[in-house]
């Protein structure tokens, strides 16, 4: 008899070659008995057949009756889920906004239902929902939407460990932005593409490229520009060795971020570099105005998590299994898988630990200019948990 164990997986077929929406089915394998599961994934599948039929047929060729019967056959399937399940709200409400499409709702609601499907981990899902959004903003030509999509669709194969298209999809990204004139987008982009970089090993080449946009920033004088170049480098030097540089460029960041998401992440970065030379205090600082302040649920979720990291790096374990619980009941409520998985991988390494430490020692000590920006952070933190 055979031994179907000992066969060699066969490489997944190009899109091209399969059935329309077939690659969201690819987030079952390995969890084929997962029932759960297997009712999201089938209903994002359902969901996303309506958008490509579009795609297909051209948004004014298809029959707006046979869209609504489409559309509530998917309806009707919701009820599969809980009526508290976050997920039958997303699609609920991405269902209620292609009912009647236009070009612009239907490449959005498109995107949005990948951001979910990528929070929950749904990664092939999500690479999908990007790439139909892709095509709709192609074939109307919605270049600002094409901006993002492909952006997006560098942030999940970067996710995926597939670095070349990564690559690829963000210097795309990238160059239709600042053709459009899209700082911003331009700006997001090429930190996708340093983000790559480092993943891949590739330090210089990542610094470089966060050098070009804090150089970009300057020359347009643009803030926004400026504090995404700056919150690159002080990833990027955290990540190479030199925590010092990156609290000063962490610090500077904050100062400079125009958004209140760019606020969040500048905070967290720097939380993160007062992390690595032991100044807990102020790291924590950090992290707690961001999962006091922050307007979306993931990040307030993961700034939980970052407590809990400092906390138990401070010895204080009980406090880290608190900021993990609430993570956990945050991520749960909301659909946010991926932190989720890392809060609950945590909390149970800080439960089988008998001292309740996680992580390593400090990788070196705090000099002259970080302990006075801590002691900065530490006295004004308060005053910035109010949303701008």
């Amino acid at each position: 008899m055979g031994r179907y164990d000992r066969v060699s997986p066969l490489p997944p077929p190009d899109r091209s070659r399969v059935f329309p929406a077939w690659a969201v089915l690819r987030d079952l394998e390995g969890r084929e008995r997962d029932a759960d599961m297997a009712r999201r994934v089938r209903l994002r599948f359902m969901a996303l057949r309506p958008v490509l039929r579009l795609v297909r047929h051209g948004i004014d060729r298809v029959p707006r009756e046979s869209l609504e019967r489409q559309i509530d056959g998917v309806r009707e399937e919701l009820g599969q889920l809980s009526a508290r399940d976050p997920e039958r709200a997303r699609l609920a409400r991405f269902l209620r906004r292609i009912r009647h499409p236009t070009p612009l709702t239907l490449a959005t609601a498109t995107l949005d239902l990948g951001e979910a499907a990528e929070a929950a981990e749904h990664y092939h899902g999500a690479e999908e929902l990007y790439f139909a959004a892709l095509q709709v903003a192609t074939a109307y030509r919605l270049e600002p939407e094409q901006v993002i999509a492909l952006r997006l669709l560098g942030r999940i194969c970067r996710k995926a460990a597939r670095s070349e298209d990564a690559r690829r999809f963000c210097r795309e990204a990238a160059e239709l932005a600042l053709r459009l004139g899209d700082r911003r987008q331009w700006a997001i982009a090429m930190d996708g593409l340093g983000a790559t970089l480092r993943q891949d090993g590739d330090a210089a080449g990542a610094l470089r490229i966060h050098e070009e946009i804090l150089a970009r920033g300057r020359q347009w004088s643009d803030d926004e520009v400026l504090a995404e170049g700056l919150c690159g480098l002080c990833r990027a030097e955290a990540e190479t060795g030199d925590p010092q540089r990156a609290i000063e460029y962490g610090w500077t960041a904050v100062g400079r971020a125009a958004r209140d998401e760019q606020l969040d992440t500048a905070l967290s970065c720097l939380g993160a570099a007062f992390l690595q030379v032991g100044l807990y205090p102020a790291a924590a600082r950090c992290h707690w105005i961001v999962a006091n302040r922050a307007s979306r649920l993931a990040v307030r979720a993961q700034a939980r998590v970052d407590l809990a990291t400092v906390a138990a790096r401070a010895g204080q374990a009980d406090a880290a299994r608190d900021h993990l619980r609430d993570a956990i009941r945050l991520a749960k409520k909301h659909g946010h898988h991926e932190i989720l998985r890392h809060a609950e991988a945590l909390l149970t390494v800080l439960e089988h630990t008998p001292d309740g430490s996680i992580g390593a020692p400090p990788t070196a000590a705090p000099g002259e200019s970080a302990r006075r920006i801590a002691a900065e952070v530490e006295t004004f933190g308060q005053a910035l948990v109010p949303a701008r």
